[in-house]
């Protein structure tokens, strides 16, 4: 399991986090605030200490989802939202629970790093709507050789000169490519992919990345 995270400024308001559950099982949080700098790092950390009070509460991810969007609402500024991936990994089946608010899509890659799973959010943005619901997805046993990544929009959306992004297939081509090294360094790579593809212009989002091998 690896992770990174490049702000585009001092601060930023992507987060990732790795959650001892009750049950045993390993939480798995990739999240993106609206905006960037210190406000946005605030909400950040407003919401990571929301997810892991709930966290501790044996609750489904969706519940867990839920508690946290209805804080948020109580506290965040009108039009101020979070997007949040959660996972919940169960080491000894060696599978995979996911939830999402409004998050970009993440994905699972078979071992030849061709896409089998596409992890889509099924609720929307926390801190909107007060009575927002989630789902979780159904269980994903995970095979040798399979590679789960979460990303920010900032990947995807790295941007070149003349406007093209980066793209989820951009990220997809470059973990296919590279799927034999470590985690951490798939995740160090796509922040690097990225940026060369916008040909090093000045990095306008936070990006991060979360990859399980």
């Amino acid at each position: 399991i690896g992770a990174a995270s490049y702000p585009a400024y001092e601060t930023g308001g992507d987060y990732f986090d790795f959650i001892a559950m009750p049950s045993g099982h390993l939480g798995i949080a990739l999240g993106d605030v609206e905006g960037h700098g210190f406000g946005s790092a605030l909400v950040m950390a407003l919401t990571r200490a929301y997810l892991r009070s709930f966290a501790t509460l044996a609750l489904e991810l969706d519940q867990i989802l839920a508690q946290v969007n209805r804080m948020l609402v109580q506290d965040l500024e009108h039009g101020r939202f979070v997007t949040l991936a959660l996972a919940c990994l169960d080491t000894s089946r060696r599978s995979l629970i996911y939830a999402g608010a409004g998050h970009m899509p993440g994905f699972v890659l078979s071992e030849s790093g061709a896409v089998e799973h596409v992890l889509e959010s099924n609720g929307p943005p926390l801190g909107l709507f007060s009575d927002s619901r989630f789902s979780c997805r159904k269980e994903i046993l995970l095979q040798p050789g399979h590679i789960v990544v979460l990303l920010t929009d900032g990947i995807t959306e790295s941007a070149a000169h003349g406007g093209e992004e980066f793209g989820a297939q951009g990220a997809l081509e470059y973990i296919a490519a590279d799927r034999n090294e470590p985690a951490r360094k798939i995740a160090d790579g796509l922040h690097l992919e990225a940026r060369r593809f916008a040909a090093y212009e000045p990095q306008t989002d936070d990006i991060t990345s979360v990859v399980l091998k």
